[in-house]
């Protein structure tokens, strides 16, 4: 993570578009996240999905201008990914190009 004091509006730019958006995962892994969500469901039925957004990056642009990059998920792949039993095995090493913005969630 990068350390910048606090900043202003102006001083803040957001990179919001469907190039920052989840990207779909191989069909064994969305298959497990149906089961986590499907398991979680049953336990908590008042739960529904909705859109959200999620952090895919940013870039210090100047010292004092920040640009962030926001897509869209759903809360169910949150759930499915986030709070499943292997989500460990999910993570990319901390040293990857990346790591913060993992196309999962």
């Amino acid at each position: 993570l990068i350390e910048v004091p606090a900043l202003r509006r102006d001083e803040v730019v957001i990179d919001f578009g469907k190039h920052n958006d989840r990207t779909h995962l191989p069909k064994d892994r969305e298959e497990q996240i149906a089961c986590e969500w499907e398991h979680r469901l049953q336990s908590n039925p008042k739960l529904f999905n909705g859109a959200k957004f999620r952090y895919h990056g940013h870039k210090l642009l100047a010292p004092r201008r920040l640009q962030v990059h926001l897509g869209m998920t759903d809360y169910r792949t949150f759930i499915g990914t986030n709070l499943a039993p292997d989500w460990p095995s999910l993570l990319l090493p901390p040293s990857s190009e990346g790591a913060l913005a993992s196309p999962m969630a």
